[in-house]
Formats: C-alpha cells, sequence, structure tokens
C-alpha cells in the first residue's frame, strides 16, 4: 500500500515538473519554523474539496516545494492561487519549475524580516498563480 501511495505521488510530481519527495532541513529551526517535507497527495480532497468556493483566492503558507500547489492547480485551474514560502532558494525552485504553467504570473514580492526571531536580511517568498481570463 506505501508504495502505491509513493507511485501515485511520484506520477502526480512528475506532472508538474519534478519529483518532490525527501525533506529539506530548514535554515530557520531557532525561529520556530519546520523543515520543507511534502503532503502525500491523497490527503489533500480531504482537505480542500467542500472548503473551496468558485472565487476564493487559495493561498499555502509555507508551501515549501509546493504539492499543494500542485494539487491545486490540477483540481482548482480557474483560482488565483498563492504560495508563501520562508527559504528564499526552496521558493525559487518552486516558482522555477511551476513557471511553464499557464496560471504561473510571477514572483510577486519578497519581503525582507528583521528581529530577534525572525531571520534577519532573510525573504518570505511569495508566488503568485492568476486565474486563466
Amino acid at each position: 500500500m506505501r508504495l502505491v501511495r509513493l507511485a501515485r505521488n511520484i506520477v502526480f510530481d512528475l506532472r508538474y515538473g519534478a519529483f518532490l519527495g525527501g525533506v529539506i532541513p530548514t535554515r530557520y529551526l531557532g525561529t520556530g519554523a519546520v523543515n520543507v517535507a511534502n503532503s502525500d497527495y491523497a490527503v489533500l480532497p480531504h482537505l480542500f474539496d467542500r472548503l473551496i468556493e468558485h472565487d476564493d483566492v487559495l493561498v499555502d503558507v509555507g508551501c515549501g516545494k509546493g504539492r499543494v500547489l500542485n494539487w491545486w492547480l490540477r483540481f482548482y485551474p480557474h483560482h488565483r492561487i498563492v504560495g508563501i514560502e520562508l527559504d528564499g532558494e526552496v521558493a525559487e525552485k518552486t516558482r522555477h519549475r511551476l513557471r511553464r504553467h499557464s496560471q504561473f504570473d510571477r514572483m510577486v514580492m519578497r519581503i525582507a524580516t528583521s528581529g530577534r526571531n525572525t531571520p534577519s536580511c532573510r525573504a518570505c517568498s511569495i508566488l503568485s498563480f492568476r486565474a486563466p481570463p
């Protein structure tokens, strides 16, 4: 059963440009951030299917490598989709991987953070996808 689930995740990942398995250790552990990991595609319909309305803007805070973004691009292609990721390197790889999709708009901005409990001189990257006309 686990191998079947893994195979399904791999196939879905590859449809959106790359296998997303594995964990990336966060550089921001001391700030309360957690390692970059992935949701299993099998749980996503249970989380979203009955909650999303036709005109909702979908925002994934801590989008990481973008499995939830992949799911939304596939099943909610007419929605505006926003991914927010603290790790600029992870966000850039996700942006680069998803740039070929028609809903992909642009990396909107980087918001520099500062203070005792936030990554100084780092960026919170926001990826944005527009609803098709």
